[in-house]
């Protein structure tokens, strides 16, 4: 997929991906990418071979900014420093972040970072991929994506389309939900015990179950449907 892409992207990586040859790859291709890295990752800081969490541990953030980790709003702090690593001779820049959890976060990237704003850009970008997570996890949960009970790769890629169509429409919904009136009436339906919330779809999907659950007659009720005349012979009678 990586070598089909022509413009250019961020790449996020979890630490699971934190190896010299991810960013080799990255950067042969020309694009831009945000590796959290591991405990065991070694940086170039200033000409000197030093572990990240030298660096990590010898500093503080500067730069304060709100966040939404784990469901909730939370305050962090976050500092930035050039780095090199030994699978690039170019300068990337190491992006800490301290307050939202035992350990602060340690981003490597090759994006420019000339102010503030451009620091805390990369951080919301990293944190941008949690919606992925909570996506399929909605996908696995809600509607029970493992539990096949068909075998066939075309099979489950069917399922798997009419299922994302399904979604994509819950996405739809809460869009902009407190101006829809639709949207709203399907969250008052799944009569959620959280009322304030940033990933939605699950309670939409409850109270979309809800209403529809009232159904005896599947959609013959919401549709009108037209019903054919059956068709007449045409009769002709000849007297003679």
């Amino acid at each position: 997929v990586i070598e089909h892409i022509k413009k250019p992207c961020t790449f996020i990586f979890d630490r699971g991906y934190d190896a010299n040859k991810y960013i080799k790859k990255v950067e042969q291709l020309k694009q831009s990418f945000i590796l959290r890295l591991t405990e065991r990752r070694n940086l170039y800081h200033k000409g000197k071979l030093m572990k990240a969490t030298t660096l990590r541990d010898s500093r503080k953030g500067k730069i304060k900014m709100r966040i939404m980790f784990q469901k909730e709003i939370k305050d962090c702090y976050v500092t930035h420093l050039n780095v090199k690593t030994s699978a690039s001779k170019k300068e990337m820049r190491l992006v800490l972040v301290y307050g939202l959890g035992e350990t602060p976060m340690m981003l490597l990237t090759n994006k420019t970072i000339h102010s503030k704003e451009d620091a805390i850009k990369v951080v919301n970008l990293y944190m941008s991929r949690w919606r992925i997570e909570d996506y399929f996890r909605f996908k696995k949960q809600t509607f029970g994506f493992e539990d096949f009970r068909v075998r066939s790769l075309q099979s489950i890629n069917n399922l798997n389309q009419l299922l994302s169509y399904s979604i994509g429409f819950i996405a739809l919904l809460t869009e902009k939900m407190d101006k829809k009136l639709l949207a709203i009436k399907v969250l008052e339906r799944a009569n959620g015990i959280r009322k304030k919330l940033v990933f939605y779809y699950s309670q939409m999907a409850k109270g979309i179950h809800k209403i529809l659950s009232h159904a005896k007659t599947g959609i013959k009720e919401y549709l009108n449907i037209r019903r054919k005349v059956p068709y007449k012979q045409v009769q002709f009678n000849f007297e003679c």
